[in-house]
């Protein structure tokens, strides 16, 4: 008899293994990311069963790339919507991810 074992993965491995297939959902950045050099950015990214992954960044861009990073994984919207206004604090503006995305990986290439 065949026993159907569940495989778990961890958040961490599912991050960097499955993520960048999920569905991008919203992005956001401080407004005035350009005048002071610093981004702090929000990628949602949304799973099947309508649950999120966020990225938070911290991105220097004049200077040292990606600060900080860190993700909340596997949460409901209300989730996202207390972390985006508690982020308010920056004025975040929603962004489009192409915008996002070239700002993290810029930084980082400028920085090194």
């Amino acid at each position: 008899m065949k026993q159907n074992k569940e495989q778990k993965i961890s958040p961490e491995n599912y991050i960097k293994s499955q993520a960048r297939s999920l569905q991008i959902d919203k992005c956001y950045i401080n407004e005035n990311w350009q005048e002071i050099g610093l981004a702090s950015i929000i990628v949602s990214r949304k799973h099947k069963t309508g649950k999120y992954t966020i990225g938070i960044y911290l991105v220097d861009i004049f200077a040292l790339g990606t600060k900080d990073s860190f993700y909340k994984f596997h949460i409901d919207e209300n989730e996202v919507a207390e972390i985006v206004e508690r982020a308010n604090q920056a004025n975040m503006i929603e962004a489009d991810y192409v915008l996002v995305h070239n700002i993290i990986y810029g930084a980082n290439a400028f920085a090194e």
